[in-house]
Order: structure tokens, then C-alpha cells, then sequence
């Protein structure tokens, strides 16, 4: 929903989530995963790169949705195809993939230059693939950013000094 609005697209959340509910509901009787709406996609047929209109960008999604279906169609080749692949070249055919959106979220965290240094720390902590207590990099890039943050801006200070300021 977030990708979405910041693509000026202003869509209530309750249809999409209580459709994508129910079909995961239907599909797992018959062993299917959960059906959810996948925010890289989401972005990738949102963007100005689908189309310059907004009013036009809905083809990439019924492209995609027509790509999803020959994919899950063939979904038994292409996994053998990659499990006979060398797990390093998948692991460079990911990488070149998410290229675009690792691109976009790296200048999307460095234009607000107040939050820089917790966001790199939480990007490096996340990509570091560091797994403690159970927990994977993910979560701990998650604490380490959120720790930085307070550390560096200290909002407990900033809200003391509100508060004094209002029993003055």
C-alpha cells in the first residue's frame, strides 16, 4: 500500500487485503502458500518506467499477472532449470535482478540526509546476513537502525525539553 501511494495512486487498503485473504483462504485447501500482493512487483508497475500515464500503468500489471501464469505453469522446468544451475550464478541472476530496487531504496534513504547514518547502519547490519539468537539480519538490521536512530537523534531529549518548555 505504501509503494502504491507513494506513486500518487490513493487505494483503500480493505479491498486489497480482504481479497488477497480470501483467495489465500480458497488456495490453501489445495496446498497453495498465501496469496499476497508483491511489493517489488508493485513497484516495478507503478513506476514511470510502465508508462508515462498513470491511467496507462495497469497493462504492466495485467502483463505481469499473464507472466505469473505461464510462470506457475511451467514452475516444475523452471525450478529444475535453476536447480541444475550453479547456486553462484543464481545467486548473480538475483543479484542483477533486484539491481533496480536496491538502486531505488539506496536514494530514497540517502535524500533525507538526517537519517543517513541509521539507515546505512541498518542497511550493512540487514545485508550482512548475520544470524543471532535464532533471529536472522533482517530483524537485527532492524534493531541496530532503530538503536542508531535513537542514539543519534535522541527524540527522549527533544521531548523533554517540549515538555519543559510547555510547564514554563
Amino acid at each position: 500500500m505504501a509503494i502504491l501511494r507513494g506513486a500518487g495512486y490513493n487505494t483503500p487498503a480493505r479491498p486489497i487485503v480482504t481479497l488477497a485473504s480470501l483467495t489465500s483462504f480458497v488456495t490453501a485447501f489445495f496446498g497453495g502458500i498465501t496469496t499476497v500482493i508483491a511489493a517489488i512487483t508493485a513497484a516495478i508497475c507503478t513506476s514511470e518506467e510502465a508508462h508515462e500515464d498513470p491511467s496507462k500503468r495497469y497493462v504492466a500489471g495485467v502483463a505481469n499477472g499473464v507472466f505469473y501464469l505461464v510462470g506457475g505453469t511451467f514452475a516444475g522446468t523452471i525450478v529444475a532449470l535453476f536447480t541444475s544451475l550453479p547456486g553462484e550464478f543464481v545467486a548473480i541472476l538475483a543479484g542483477l535482478a533486484l539491481i533496480g530496487a536496491i538502486t531505488s531504496n539506496l536514494s530514497a534513504f540517502a535524500a533525507h540526509r538526517d537519517h543517513l547514518e541509521a539507515s546505512v547502519i541498518t542497511f550493512i547490519a540487514t545485508a550482512s546476513g548475520v544470524s543471532f539468537l535464532g533471529l536472522g539480519s533482517a530483524f537485527w538490521g532492524v534493531v541496530a537502525g532503530a538503536l542508531a536512530y535513537q542514539l543519534l537523534h535522541r527524540p527522549w531529549r527533544q521531548a523533554s525539553r517540549e515538555a519543559r518548555r510547555e510547564a514554563t
